[in-house]
């Protein structure tokens, strides 16, 4: 039986008990020291648990806090990437921006896309450029639309705001804010005296909008492409991208669209022919799906 030592309390005598070679508890007092050997089941339960509680786990590790939000912080982020405009560093030198007029250019947005993990031909990089304001392909981002959007999202680093990409996706699923997406895509890509755009600048956007959300795209643009279709107006532009959103894949798509809904002609076009493929052979729904899995 396993046994410990224990000190004798109220011992008067200046006798030491010399204990074994066992583990043990030393006692002393001003007077003199007294061991005397106990059975450890003697112990007070709570006590063993503890010991043993203690023995055997390490203790954990505190989880890193992250750093309240701070403006200073996220101006510091901003100036990382932008630079100050024109007329204002000396010719053939491109400095770091340290005023208010400072912008974030196009070589700006391409570093700061690749920091944060955002394609620029994708969804994503479309959506920022809502939120931060930006109102032409050309344009540039100033400090203050870069301080509003961050400050609004408490964002003032790489790794904050790349952990919210992801809802930013679940967010636009939507269907009011993704056609709010797609107009304002459509404003940045329409000339101001036309009303419709290209149909080989709607293949790129429909790209940026689709292709790694609706299992159909591909397929989708390889119709848009050998359609006789010349533009595309702001109504079948978001109608289309209407239909991508609500049914998800090709299955549904075939299985469930409605024809007597409200959706533009190339829409109804796209469907009939996406039939005769399939019928054909020419497409698989099964392909189609799981190229996006």
């Amino acid at each position: 039986m396993a046994r410990t030592n224990k000190k004798v309390t109220g011992a008067k005598s200046a006798t030491t008990v010399v204990p074994t070679k066992r583990s043990r508890d030393i006692y002393t007092n001003p007077d003199n020291v007294v061991y005397i050997d106990v059975d450890e089941d003697t112990e007070n339960p709570q006590t063993k648990r503890a010991k043993k509680s203690a023995g055997g786990r390490r203790p954990e590790k505190a989880k890193p806090v992250e750093e309240a939000f701070t403006a200073a912080r996220c101006l510091s982020w901003f100036q990382s990437y932008a630079t100050a405009p024109a007329g204002k560093t000396p010719r053939g030198e491109k400095s770091k921006a340290s005023s208010n007029d400072s912008i974030l250019d196009a070589e700006g947005m391409e570093k700061f896309y690749a920091s944060v993990g955002i394609d620029p031909s994708d969804i994503l990089a479309l959506i920022l450029s809502q939120r931060l304001g930006v109102s032409s392909m050309e344009a540039t981002i100033s400090q203050a639309q870069w301080m509003a959007l961050m400050t609004s999202l408490s964002c003032d680093s790489d790794t904050k705001l790349r952990k919210q990409l992801p809802s930013f996706l679940k967010e636009y699923q939507s269907r009011a804010k993704l056609l709010r997406l797609c107009e304002y895509v459509f404003g940045l890509a329409k000339k101001p005296e036309e009303k419709a755009i290209a149909k080989e600048v709607a293949v790129e956007l429909f790209s940026m909008m689709m292709k790694t959300t609706w299992p159909a795209y591909p397929t989708f643009c390889k119709f848009l492409q050998q359609s006789e279709v010349r533009g595309v107006t702001l109504d079948t532009f978001c109608g289309l991208c209407d239909v991508a959103n609500k049914y998800p894949t090709v299955d549904i798509l075939l299985k469930s669209y409605d024809s007597t809904s409200a959706f533009p002609s190339l829409a109804d076009d796209f469907v009939a022919w996406l039939v005769t493929e399939v019928t054909s052979g020419e497409v698989t729904t099964g392909d189609v799906d799981e190229s996006m899995e």
